[in-house]
């Protein structure tokens, strides 16, 4: 009890401290956290601001244009070109649309094969005659601004300014048009056609002005000027089938029921509008049967226009990077699509099964077969705005401002540096169109009056056909089409199995006493002259000259006193034209093949991505075969 007491005597006695106010101080400077939270915060509206301002987006299209530009140098190694402008001089100056295409073949050609192309091939004709082959990239561009001016005009119809994540899309869009939009051909018209076609849908569709009724016009004159004209038909067919859907049971993005009439009225109406041809409906029949044909697509899969592209997302031992950009282009195209209809469905409520389909269909189409990759692009381009204005979402390309700069500049970045180091020929704007194109070769045939009929290659027979009718005709050319039945399967049975067996057998079918072969295919080449009766006659650095020997007695000496020494391309520095040299003089003599490689050493640039590969491949080859001799 005491001892209680005491202790509370004691603890009451205890002397009182004062508490003084307590302030809490974390520390006199931010930590790193705060620090890096507050930072990220004001580069985030740094970056925001920069994206925003009207000099960086004048800056950044002026960047476009010029990374498009040196993004689509020209294809000097495609001879497509040059039938197509043989045959716009045939529409033009016989003022007809018709155009029997075994005409410019020796060799057994289907005279009932149709390709209405005789818009497309007059228009480029034209262009050609006016301003040479400076033309021809004139009407490649004047359509690339078309793209460029539709995809605005849709930008203001939906209440949006041209902003950053624009630019970057349009940078993507060209990235994948590259594989077939680099190529001056009729095709070109149909990026046009099929870029107005979906800008018609989209503007119906937003303003509820009708436009539908234009498609017919353009189903028309589409159908007259290039193939692709079928492809235009099952975009307007997917796109009345999903507005049906749309009709019935999605209300909220239905079209009404007025314009869904003039669709339907507009849709037939093309179907019918596409039977004025100079073939009426066997061009149709014959386009449809040729697709469903196994012998005919499968030599037709062989050409790389129907090559599938899934491989190139990764690629193991080849590596084309037009392939590569274009095939992850699409899959970056579709990903974020469906990812952004996910989010507005979540988020919104919105579904639009037109847009779904539409995306679906070119997507799987386009991953199939490398020359319908130009497809999604356009469309995809389109349905993203739509969708974010429909949904009332366009906020969202707010908060992706900077990265899209961002992601735009190492766009650019990427397929310039792409072209600087891949491209064999740097030549833009149809400078060097010309220069490899075998001009020399064909003169040499012509100026000796070499006798008849020529058997060449696939690829240089587009170019024979515009240099050498009507005093020579082709064995075979990139059409194809005439030749499907049997010129094609034995060309490419020889080319697939190349034996001397083979082309014994070849040439007893074929009677030929000369033959114009494309340099870069050597095998074939050294093929026949593994063979005593023929003769090696002429070569320059595209193309070779080959002649049985029943023809050299007719020839004059200036025929066969010709120079052939490596000495005459001392000034070539395309490093294809010097690989394909190479591999024809490792043939003849490694000597030779020594004095190509000391030109390719001189005069191929430093930024070429293969050359130290390129230069020790071929001192191998050199070395291999001196050891064996």
């Amino acid at each position: 009890m005491t001892k209680k007491r005491t202790s509370k005597i004691e603890k009451q006695d205890e002397p009182k401290i004062e508490q003084p106010d307590v302030q809490i101080i974390v520390h006199k400077y931010p930590s790193f956290v705060e620090w890096f939270v507050d930072g990220l915060s004001q580069f985030k509206d740094w970056a925001t601001n920069l994206s925003l301002k009207k000099s960086t987006l004048s800056i950044s299209f002026i960047i476009l244009i010029l990374a498009v530009l040196f993004y689509y140098p020209s294809r000097t190694e495609d001879y497509d070109i040059w039938y197509h402008l043989k045959f716009g001089e045939h529409f033009v100056k016989n003022f007809t649309s018709e155009l029997d295409h075994s005409m410019f073949s020796w060799t057994p050609a289907d005279p009932n094969w149709r390709y209405g192309i005789w818009l497309g091939s007059s228009v480029l004709y034209m262009a050609y005659k006016m301003f040479s082959v400076y033309g021809l990239y004139i009407v490649q561009w004047l359509i690339f601004a078309a793209i460029i001016l539709l995809y605005w005009i849709f930008i203001k119809v939906i209440g949006d300014s041209l902003d950053i994540n624009h630019i970057a899309s349009l940078m993507l869009v060209f990235i994948a048009l590259n594989l077939t939009a680099i190529y001056i051909k009729p095709e070109l018209f149909t990026t046009l056609f099929f870029t107005s076609a979906v800008f018609i849908y989209f503007y119906t569709k937003f303003t509820s002005k009708n436009l539908f009724f234009i498609y017919p016009l353009l189903l028309f004159i589409w159908v007259n000027t290039h193939g692709g004209y079928l492809i235009g038909l099952i975009f307007i067919s997917i796109v009345l089938a999903g507005e049906v859907f749309n009709y019935f049971f999605l209300k909220r993005n239905q079209l009404t029921g007025q314009l869904l009439k003039y669709l339907l009225i507009s849709v037939l109406a093309s179907y019918f509008a596409v039977m004025f041809n100079p073939y009426g409906v066997d061009y149709h029949i014959g386009i449809i049967k040729s697709l469903i044909t196994k012998e005919y697509m499968s030599y037709a899969t062989q050409v790389y226009a129907w090559i599938d592209m899934w491989r190139y997302l990764f690629p193991k031992a080849e590596f084309a990077f037009r392939f590569v950009d274009t095939a992850w282009a699409l899959v970056i195209m579709v990903t974020s699509f469906f990812s952004l209809s996910i989010y507005l469905y979540a988020k919104k409520r919105f579904f639009d099964i037109t847009l779904i389909l539409l995306n679906a269909v070119f997507f799987y189409l386009g991953m199939k077969n490398a020359r319908v990759t130009l497809f999604l692009p356009l469309i995809w381009m389109f349905s993203i705005l739509y969708i974010l204005k429909k949904a009332d979402a366009l906020n969202i390309k707010m908060k992706f401002a900077p990265i899209a700069l961002m992601v735009f500049f190492v766009m650019a970045l990427y397929i310039s540096d792409l072209t600087i180091i891949n491209l064999e020929d740097r030549s833009w704007f149809g400078s060097n169109l010309e220069a490899y194109a075998p001009i020399k070769e064909v003169e040499f045939v012509k100026n000796n009056k070499l006798p008849g009929p020529i058997f060449n290659d696939y690829l240089i027979g587009g170019y024979l056909i515009w240099a050498m009718y009507p005093d020579y005709k082709v064995f075979i050319d990139p059409r194809y089409g005439p030749y499907w039945k049997e010129v094609g399967p034995d060309y490419f049975e020889l080319i697939g199995n190349m034996n001397v067996e083979n082309l014994k057998k070849f040439t007893s079918k074929y009677p030929f006493k000369i033959a114009l072969l494309h340099m870069r295919e050597h095998n074939l080449i050294f093929l026949f002259l593994s063979l005593p009766e023929w003769k090696l006659l002429y070569f320059y650095k595209t193309a070779v000259v080959i002649t049985h020997q029943s023809v050299i007695p007719s020839l004059s000496q200036k025929a066969l006193s010709t120079d052939m020494s490596p000495d005459r391309f001392r000034d070539v520095t395309n490093p294809m034209i010097l690989d394909n040299l190479f591999n024809f003089y490792i043939n003849v003599g490694p000597a030779y093949a020594r004095e190509i490689l000391d030109i390719y050493k001189n005069n191929v640039s430093v930024f070429f991505r293969f050359k130290a590969f390129k230069i020790q491949e071929m001192e191998n080859i050199i070395k291999q075969v001196e050891t064996k001799r």
